[in-house]
């Protein structure tokens, strides 16, 4: 049974553990904290659409308001499979800029 195995039991034991144990424990926790990480940098960084009417909920507005939007040029959207999306990192930095403004 290995240290992992251990502390998933959750039991109250006392243990002795030799130093290329705790070694080997050390390494897999920081192998798994790098994935984590990865993962989160990975999401993070692939855009996300959203329809107009997820779009308008999200910023708190009418979908005729993104419309004028689109005409001011404000906040356009992409066309994928010729239907209207809106970048997740345009809408937040919309939403930064608003939270500024209101400071």
């Amino acid at each position: 049974m290995n240290l992992n195995e251990i502390l998933s039991t959750e039991a109250k034991l006392t243990l002795s553990v030799s130093a290329a144990d705790l070694k080997n424990f050390a390494l897999v926790i920081i192998k798994e904290i790098k994935e984590q990480m990865e993962a989160t940098i990975r999401a993070e960084t692939e855009e996300r659409y959203l329809s107009p009417t997820e779009t308008a909920k999200k910023l708190g507005v009418d979908r005729s308001t993104l419309w004028r939007w689109k005409k001011r040029r404000y906040l356009l959207p992409v066309y994928i499979g010729g239907q209207p999306r809106y970048k997740l990192s345009d809408i937040n930095q919309l939403l930064n800029n608003k939270e500024h403004n209101n400071e």
